[in-house]
């Protein structure tokens, strides 16, 4: 489960690349986006507090002012065997940024190919 304060333009079935932000700052993981709910907050505590790793406390201090909250149900989460640390990424991408929110990437990039080796 992921919490977003705003809707994505991601179709169901699409395969998501989980980039740890800094200290880690690597790619370490992947997973398939099962369905994503676009709610009220209070609705997506009710349907999904208990699988979400934050307290309501949390919950409620993330989504302050928001009427409507994204819930990306996700499946599959599987760690990659070698994860792809920020500076091997820019090798393959250049001038890369981690994203602040969401990033598409291209079928048929170099870092994509390289995350599909990485993920086989």
């Amino acid at each position: 489960m992921e919490l977003r304060r705003r809707a994505l333009r991601v179709p169901d079935g699409s395969r998501i690349w989980l980039y740890c932000k800094s200290p880690v700052a690597k790619v370490a993981a992947v997973c398939n986006l099962k369905a994503m709910e676009n709610l009220p907050p209070d609705d997506i505590w009710d349907r999904h507090g208990h699988a979400l790793a934050i307290s309501k406390t949390e919950f409620d201090d993330y989504l302050a002012g928001r009427d409507i909250a994204t819930a990306l149900v996700i499946s599959d989460v599987q760690m990659l065997r070698n994860p792809l640390h920020l500076d091997a990424i820019r090798r393959l991408k250049i001038n890369f940024q981690p994203p602040q929110f969401f990033m598409h990437l291209r079928e048929d990039c170099a870092l994509t190919n390289r995350l599909k080796l990485e993920f086989a």
